[in-house]
């Protein structure tokens, strides 16, 4: 949201099709849920400045990635590093490659990975998800090895909670019929929507 305010041209990719994250409901079906997961997505996205137009969708099955070195992962891999060669972006923003969650792992690797073939090489900011709530010591981030940052985002807050809240299917009952599935938790949230994000 502040890089679009800013004029920036912000271009988003979402690896997965989210279509695991209630896998016993009967009424939402993973094809139907991936399918609302991606409008929630744009909805989002507009919440945050950006036109649904920038997001690129490379439909990983959520919860089962590719294995690094697979016919899959490789045809990933290529498919992301030809998108990112097209956008030659000075900045790529992550998930923390030691985020506690399978698929943030994978997908950070996947993006370095790609970022490999790129020179120049953009700058990365990796971002956490899970670390605080699921991560052990071992995947917090080394300062020897590693800068952490924190970006002030008080101005776009009341648009982060809004673009939060469009994910209907993890904030809300919209998916009822799975109790087990997943929701984000509110101190979640709340954590989420402090004046500051780090990197």
């Amino acid at each position: 949201a502040l890089l679009s305010a800013r004029g920036v041209r912000v271009r988003v990719v979402v690896a997965t099709d989210g279509g695991a994250s209630h896998p016993n409901s009967r009424l939402w079906r993973r094809r139907r849920l991936a399918r609302v997961r991606r409008s929630e997505t744009v909805d989002a996205l507009a919440h945050l400045g950006i036109s649904g137009r920038r997001a690129t969708f490379l439909d990983l099955l959520d919860g089962d990635l590719p294995q690094p070195g697979s016919a899959a992962w490789n045809a990933a891999r290529d498919g992301l590093c030809a998108k990112l060669s097209a956008e030659r972006p000075e900045l790529v923003l992550l998930p923390w490659r030691r985020d506690p969650h399978a698929d943030h792992r994978a997908v950070a690797a996947l993006a370095l990975e790609s970022l490999d073939a790129l020179s120049p090489r953009p700058r990365v900011l990796e971002y956490p998800v899970w670390l605080d709530e699921n991560g052990s010591a071992a995947d917090y981030p080394d300062p020897a090895h590693f800068r952490c940052i924190e970006v002030p985002i008080a101005p776009v807050l009341p648009a982060k909670r809004s673009a939060i809240a469009a994910h209907l299917s993890q904030t809300t009952d919209l998916v009822h019929d799975d109790p087990t599935g997943f929701r984000l938790d509110p101190v979640f949230v709340e954590r989420a929507l402090a004046p500051f994000e780090r990197y």
